[in-house]
């Protein structure tokens, strides 16, 4: 394999040299070493000496050493590797020149050079033993406007939009098929939203922050406790010392939304402060499906939040970030819709969600000789909403303490923990009372964990295993083993299998809101114990060049086994039953996703993900097989991006394939309000959205940007409602009411356009 590497490479060279438009005599010697942030010398990198009429290329050997003859003149000198940022610099050549070390840094397709979500400190992407895919601001604002973060997250592979409600909307992520309760949503590394808030956290996070999104597929709960089943969403905010002075961006959309971000930098006593807000507001009455509700919603969300950082004296390095959350979210029938005085009534029906949230976390570097660090949040969230006629108000509050302890002793890179987590719940509900007294829920829960980065190859093979260990106060000592392996043969292939197991503690009210929408009479069967999960992972990379470019290849092959799995059962009618699964449940999948840049300014990102999830039952020794509802068997997503240079325009296109998922068993209602003999049907149909935007800079200060969502204007064949039709109630108000049919979307094509300003710093 080597060997045809160094024949490809050495004839892409001699091909260089044949393109110079000018041969003369070579009169200097020019050498040097191609190598990584580390000091690794860099096998095979492209190194390019070029100006208006000369171009030679030449590759570095094994260990990263380079020499070539040029003539006397100025060039420009661009040194490339697939994984690394290119660097370009300009140089003179008038004697015999040795170029000492030029480090290249790791840039994983344009990705980022470090991620932090892999084992709690920073890491080069390709070297973590940890698959992560890290998405950057870049890829963000090419393939989504200014209305939110999920409608980026629905281009990655293997994530899918789940929608909890069919009036209010609220919407939450998934992974490789696993509710979305079973994914942690984290913020610069630190988990910040609790059960309460996973139906909205995503949403209320302004897109301006956003330096890069981190997802790592496969259990997480060794690192990062409770709700990391799944993996992890990492989003990780900005630097506030390498921001623009200033920066807006706004969109408006044919939907009549409006979506403002602003933020602006400054220094303060020598700390660097980041700050700004994010206000979006639409209110555009639209029955496309004639269910008699709003297809779209009434909002008014308003983000306020800043971010410092600096140093205390001259080791401690600490960052704090904070966050204000209002949001008014509100749809129903029209007249509901259209009187924003109503809150809640018996008679017409509509879904009125207030929420008020409060976050602070950061981290800070003890003083000390040794590597010590303490990562902290604290939330404190506020719902008080009106289903119909139902009132329903929660509160939760989340201190979360993680103090990490970093030591590398030769090969071994050893990290360990103290983590603490203090939770308090309480709502209007039968859950926080007992008989006539009201007893909020207040889990107090330490844990340990200890993990050992061990490179037993160097730069070959790194195992990595840990092990967590939390204490609940009603479930006593839950254990979190894992073990991550890395193995890189050669340049371009990197193998990785993570093999671990995870646990969820169940705050089933706090995080599914279907009790509430709709007309379903919820019963709980049992007391619910934590669910757990015993997960493989095995990934495949490779990354290749070729006609000129490079690009990167992914196949993932994945198995998860639920044991205690909780998923609403809604087979009896007018019922939401809640019980730990009396079996287990099986997710099978693999995926590959193909990334590749073109030499000219066009690259592509193909994602396909195949699925089987399943949950077993098994009563009086016979097993009952059923599919995972809201699972598809199949998704895949293709971006696509060009970028006309001359013209300072770029074009990006995005699709994202949904293939049939189950779907729960749901009854229309006859003329006279009865339910059909037949339901609907329990598997939906393939369906796709597509999007295209256009962004147009004008100079280094300004750009504009036109789109459209959904150009083939979809929409479900279903409305998500049901029972809405019963002639002896008013609409949303009978028994048979439900709002759990919602698997794609009911919004139609939509055109957007934004203006975005950078004013950046003076260098």
């Amino acid at each position: 394999m080597n060997a045809l590497l160094n024949k490809y490479f050495f004839t892409y060279s001699f091909i260089l040299f044949l393109s110079c438009n000018s041969i003369n005599a070579q009169e200097y010697i020019v050498n040097g070493t191609v190598k990584d942030n580390v000091g690794i010398g860099l096998a095979y990198a492209n190194i390019v000496f070029k100006n208006d009429s000369t171009l030679f290329g030449i590759v570095s050997d094994s260990a990263g050493n380079f020499n070539l003859s040029l003539n006397a003149a100025n060039y420009i000198m661009s040194v490339s590797l697939v994984g690394y940022s290119t660097l370009n610099k300009k140089i003179v050549i008038d004697k015999n020149t040795n170029l000492g070390s030029i480090t290249l840094s790791e840039d994983y397709m344009g990705t980022g050079e470090v991620i932090i979500s892999a084992n709690l400190k920073e890491t080069y992407l390709l070297a973590s033993p940890v698959k992560v895919s890290v998405y950057s601001t870049k890829f963000i604002q090419q393939t989504t406007p200014a209305m939110g973060l999920m409608e980026t997250l629905k281009l990655m592979n293997g994530l899918q939009e789940n929608n909890a409600c069919g009036v209010c909307n609220t919407n939450s992520i998934s992974i490789n098929g696993l509710p979305p309760a079973y994914t942690a949503i984290l913020i610069d590394g630190t988990p910040a939203y609790g059960n309460l808030a996973s139906v909205y956290g995503l949403n209320g996070i302004p897109i301006n922050i956003i330096e890069r999104i981190e997802v790592s597929k496969g259990p997480n709960s060794t690192l990062y406790g409770t709700e990391a089943m799944a993996g992890t969403v990492n989003v990780v905010t900005k630097d506030p010392a390498c921001q623009p002075i200033f920066s807006i961006d706004i969109m408006g959309s044919s939907d009549l939304d409006l979506n403002s971000n602003l933020s602006f930098s400054t220094k303060i006593l020598g700390q660097n402060l980041l700050a700004g807000f994010q206000h979006a507001y639409s209110n555009f009455y639209e029955d496309r499906n004639n269910d008699g509700f709003g297809d779209n919603l009434s909002l008014n969300r308003l983000s306020i939040f800043s971010k410092l950082s600096g140093k205390i004296g001259n080791k401690s390095k600490y960052q704090n970030f904070i966050k204000y959350l209002y949001e008014d979210r509100r749809n129903g029938v029209e007249t509901f819709f259209r009187n924003r005085n109503l809150r809640g009534n018996d008679s017409i029906y509509g879904e009125s969600i207030l929420t008020n949230r409060f976050e602070f976390l950061g981290n800070f570097e003890l003083p000390f000789k040794e590597h010590i660090r303490t990562d902290y949040s604290f939330s404190f969230h506020r719902q008080n909403s009106y289903y119909g006629a139902d009132f329903y108000e929660a509160i939760q509050s989340i201190a979360y303490i993680n103090t990490i302890w970093n030591k590398k002793v030769k090969k071994h890179d050893l990290m360990s923990g103290l983590t603490f987590r203090a939770q308090y719940y309480d709502d209007n509900t039968f859950v926080t009372a007992d008989s006539l007294e009201n007893k909020p829920d207040i889990p107090l829960v330490p844990g340990i964990w200890l993990q050992d980065e061990w490179e037993i190859i160097s730069n070959t093979l790194t195992i990595m295993p840990g092990f967590r260990v939390d204490y609940y106060n009603r479930h006593g000592l839950i254990p979190s083993p894992r073990l991550n392996i890395k193995y890189k043969p050669s340049l371009w292939w990197t193998i990785r299998l993570n093999v671990g197991t995870g646990f969820r503690i169940v705050n089933l009210f706090a995080e599914d809101h279907a009790f509430v929408s709709g007309q379903r009479r919820v019963v709980l069967e049992e007391k619910l114990n934590p669910e757990r999960s015993y997960s493989t992972n095995l990934n495949i990379n490779y990354v290749f060049t070729v006609f000129g470019g490079q690009g990167s290849i992914d196949a993932d092959a994945y198995y998860n086994y639920l044991d205690n799995a909780i998923f609403p059962d809604y087979s009896s009618q007018n019922l939401l039953i809640y019980r730990n699964l009396k079996g287990y449940a099986n997710i099978f999948g693999t995926s590959l996703t193909l990334n590749y840049s073109f030499k000219f300014p066009l690259s592509f990102n193909l994602g396909l993900n195949f699925l089987n999830a399943s949950e077993v039952s098994i009563q009086n020794a016979v097993r009952n097989s059923d599919k995972l509802l809201f699972s598809p068997d199949y998704t895949a997503l293709f971006n696509l991006n060009y970028r006309w240079k001359k013209a300072g325009l770029s074009f990006t296109y995005s699709m994202n394939l949904t293939g049939p998922m189950s779907l729960p068993e749901v009854f229309d209602l006859d003329i006279y309000g009865n339910p059909l003999s037949t339901a609907r049907p329990e598997r939906s149909a393939i369906f796709s959205i597509h999007n295209l935007q256009i962004i147009k800079n004008i100079g280094k200060r300004y750009s504009c940007y036109v789109g459209i969502q959904n150009i083939f204007n979809y929409i479900q064949s279903y409305s998500p409602l049901s029972g809405n039709n019963d002639p002896a109630f008013s609409s949303g108000f009978s028994p048979f009411f439900d709002t759990s049919y919602n698997y794609g979307t009911i919004q139609g094509r939509e055109f957007f356009i934004g203006f975005r300003m950078n004013i950046e710093k003076k260098k």
